[in-house]
């Protein structure tokens, strides 16, 4: 049902999937249907989707884990505004860079949840992290150690097919079965054309 959601509202915008979208969370009876729902509402901009994020927050500003699902969703927002409102969410009274969980529902969800916006082509959003790194790590450096440069900007590693995979550190490699307790492994890094030999 979720997924399924999901899908209508990525290929329609029109304004029944929105409806459709804002009655499965204004009528869901769980947490699971509830932010699936806010979280398929939070990539629109509507004034009804602001309207919806108020009141889960109004509703459940009491409980600390359950705004941090508030947090995550609008930073993994593929709207236009998302690092303006991270920006201000990072002022917000229930956010402090003291608490870790609080920074990773926001700024790991934004640096490494969403491509879209974290890598914009105008650089805001690695100022932005670096900005908010360099507070961090005055407060807690082992969270912004977590968080920082080389893990914001890799976010593990991508599987291709099941035998080649992408590295975080910009090596290749591709994983040949020789028999059932042996694995030959074949690997390619990249550098710049001008680095040291």
């Amino acid at each position: 049902r979720n997924l399924c959601l999901s899908y209508l509202m990525e290929l329609s915008d029109d304004s029944a999937m929105l409806q459709l979208a804002l009655d499965q969370y204004r009528e869901a009876r769980n947490m699971t249907d509830t932010l699936a729902a806010l979280n398929t509402l939070a990539q629109r901009e509507d004034p009804q989707v602001d309207q919806c994020l108020d009141a889960f927050y109004a509703q459940w500003q009491a409980d600390p884990l359950v705004i941090d699902k508030w947090f995550a969703v609008q930073a993994a927002s593929r709207r236009a505004d998302t690092l303006a409102r991270v920006r201000a969410l990072s002022a917000h009274p229930a956010f402090s860079l003291k608490n870790p969980n609080k920074v990773y529902a926001l700024l790991r969800s934004f640096a490494q949840g969403n491509a879209a916006r974290f890598h914009g082509i105008d650089g805001a959003g690695y100022r932005f992290m670096s900005e908010q790194l360099a507070a961090l790590d005055d407060l807690n450096p082992q969270v912004a150690a977590r968080l920082g440069a080389e893990r914001v900007l890799s976010a593990g590693h991508a599987n291709i097919f099941p035998n080649f995979m992408m590295l975080s550190n910009y090596t290749f490699r591709v994983t040949h079965p020789r028999g059932p307790n042996e694995m030959e492994i074949w690997a390619w890094s990249m550098a710049p054309v001008a680095a040291p030999a």
